[in-house]
């Protein structure tokens, strides 16, 4: 390939994730849909409700287990 090999414009996966979850422009926008068609569970996730669960799930791993960073 010719050129400079492309870098990306965030320096960790955190900062990419905060930056989606937090944008404007696509915090309503559909991030993930959950199927389970034996249970007959259809469940879509905006980027804003995936961040509010990934946040609520590392607050429970640092305060109730004890976990820091890199653990």
């Amino acid at each position: 390939m010719d050129g400079p090999p492309w870098m990306a414009p965030w320096s960790s996966f955190a900062e990419f994730f905060n930056s989606r979850v937090h944008h404007p422009a696509v915090t309503d926008c559909p991030f993930l849909t959950y199927y389970d068609d034996e249970r007959n569970i259809h469940r879509r996730y905006t980027y804003a409700e995936f961040g509010r669960l990934v946040e609520q799930a590392a607050a429970f791993l640092h305060h109730r287990l004890g976990l820091t960073r890199g653990e």
